[in-house]
């Protein structure tokens, strides 16, 4: 009993303290209060020690060791964390902050150690002096140039200087049309050798068993259907998947004016179709983010891919979209466009022109030349004669296709 009469005492003066502690101090409320002298009953103690030790587990810390402390907005701490490298409290409105990363946007690079972040850009000059830089996707580019080069755009279109010569390109060089029932080819401007990539031809007309639409290497033939050979692979009208001579499988089919998209993931050598926002390569289980279900061109002849199309009909058309900001439907996150905006190239003039190191543009067309000759006289005063020049014109330039003989006048 004298243990108990001792001990009552200090848990009233404990209880007491912390009711009336200093206001820089939280405060801990109890429901009794006692004072010297009074009688203290049993259930009141224990109300007060209860309370006591509910305000003692409020002020521990929360959550794991090294957690930030936050005021959990009942009277107690909110443990968020603990941090990992590089990880900052970012606030959230209306919920308590989160511990999250700094998240690098393009041309900035993040490296997040023990107790430091460090922010690089990834758009610093580099390579060479004098090399011409450009925006490569959030990055520089560099160009460099050698006597007489010029920077010219290459944008992301169907080549005029790729295809046959029954396609005509309109529409700044984005849509091309078969013109006759022969075989009709193109490819676009921009290839791509390693990495994923999405492109879509758009308003696309394929009617003709033998018509196609995929990608194909710088030499594929012309004058046979797309997926011919390893060469090239092509998407058919009916949906059929043609490669190296054989079908592969069936995607959708393409109704006139349809979108088809194209993702290539050329390192792991594998490529889906689809038209439209429909199923990729025709089945639900496909997907091209996971690598699910692609066509196999592991025995492509060419690691360098073009997006190609293939006509055997009069009237066949498609657009290219090679670019982010051309296409009708969403790309599947992880593939990049298969092409920029406009990628610059450095050229030297050709033809009948040269550009020196001096900036110095000149002409090389040579001056026409003739050598006519007198006219023959005549003595004949009974026999009418015709009499004219005779002689050679040599053109001043000729044409890069032809061999021009020389005109007799």
């Amino acid at each position: 009993m004298r243990h108990r009469s001792a001990t009552l005492p200090a848990i009233i003066s404990l209880l007491i303290a912390i009711d009336f502690a200093p206001p820089a101090m939280a405060q801990c409320n109890v429901p009794y209060q006692l004072t010297n002298g009074q009688v203290a009953d049993a259930t009141q103690v224990m109300a007060d020690v209860t309370a006591l030790a509910d305000c003692i587990d409020d002020a521990a810390p929360s959550g794991s060791p090294n957690a930030i402390q936050l005021n959990g907005g009942s009277g107690g701490f909110l443990g968020v964390g603990p941090l990992a490298n590089g990880q900052l409290l970012i606030g959230s409105s209306g919920n308590p902050p989160q511990a999250a990363n700094l998240t690098a946007g393009l041309g900035i690079t993040i490296s997040n150690t023990t107790g430091g972040i460090t922010l690089s850009s990834a758009g610093a000059p580099g390579g060479n002096p004098g090399a011409i830089r450009f925006n490569s996707a959030g990055s520089f580019g560099g160009l460099q140039l050698t006597d007489g080069m010029i920077v010219v755009g290459s944008g992301a279109t169907f080549s005029p200087n790729v295809k046959s010569l029954n396609v005509l390109l309109t529409d700044n060089n984005l849509s091309a049309t078969a013109t006759n029932a022969s075989y009709a080819a193109v490819l676009a401007s921009a290839s791509q050798s390693s990495g994923k990539y999405y492109f879509e031809f758009q308003n696309a007309r394929i009617t003709d068993a033998n018509s196609g639409l995929g990608v194909a290497t710088a030499t594929v033939d012309f004058n046979n259907y797309l997926g011919k050979n390893t060469q090239g692979i092509g998407l058919e009208p009916d949906g059929g998947v043609w490669f190296d001579g054989a079908q592969l499988g069936t995607a959708a089919a393409v109704p006139a004016g349809s979108t088809v998209g194209v993702a290539v993931d050329i390192t792991s050598k594998l490529i889906w179709f689809r038209t439209g926002s429909g199923n990729w390569n025709n089945s639900a289980s496909a997907n091209p983010v996971t690598g699910a279900g692609g066509f196999s061109i592991g025995t492509f002849s060419s690691s360098t891919m073009f997006p190609a199309v293939i006509w055997r009909e009069n009237q066949g058309t498609a657009k290219i979209g090679m670019i982010a900001s051309s296409w009708v439907t969403v790309p599947p996150t992880g593939f990049s466009p298969w092409a920029q905006e406009s990628t610059p190239t450095a050229v030297k003039i050709s033809g009948s022109a040269s550009l020196s190191s001096a900036g110095v543009l000149t002409s090389n067309a040579r001056t026409s030349q003739s050598s006519p000759t007198n006219p023959t006289g005549t003595s004949s005063v009974g026999t009418q004669v015709m009499q004219g020049l005779a002689g050679t014109i040599t053109p001043g330039l000729q044409d890069a296709y032809s061999s021009w003989p020389q005109a007799m006048v």
